[in-house]
């Protein structure tokens, strides 16, 4: 039996989104959101609007935002609002292939951080904008 890893999607890989199909084989555990802030953002660096949900400011990437952006970031280091994600147990094979993807190390870096779904805590591997190894390699990053 495959190792298997709770993920966290909130752009493109979500239900509906054009690169979902890495992933919808696998289960959904439920839509949730981080437990910290972040700064979910674009390549032109404009913040996604935010939702109110239960009092909590909560960023949330959706179709229309395809206009702005082919894809989102998340800013680790930037603590303004809660990031909305969708939760999915992934085997190995499909993690490998999502970090593809997401161009790891490179252009992103996978975290495990704390969500919260359904009411319960979990604790989930998620992307976030590389900034460290851009400056290394001497590019500017892009938000």
């Amino acid at each position: 039996m495959q190792e298997k890893t709770l993920l966290c999607a909130f752009g493109t890989l979500k239900r509906g989104f054009h690169n979902h199909r890495l992933i919808e084989g696998s289960q959904l555990i439920g839509t949730g959101r981080t437990k910290d802030k972040y700064l979910l953002t674009t390549i032109d660096r404009t913040p996604l609007e935010t939702v109110n949900k239960d009092g909590a400011l909560i960023q949330t990437f959706q179709k229309h935002h395809i206009n702005i952006t082919p894809f989102p970031y998340v800013m680790e280091n930037t603590s303004h609002y809660f990031v909305e994600i969708e939760l999915y147990l992934v085997t190995r094979n499909t993690l490998e292939m999502c970090d593809r993807l997401e161009s790891i190390p490179y252009l992103y870096k996978r975290k495990t951080v704390d969500i919260l779904v359904n009411g319960k805590d979990y604790q989930g591997e998620m992307y976030f904008y590389n900034e460290e190894f851009l400056k290394i390699n001497g590019r500017e990053p892009f938000y």
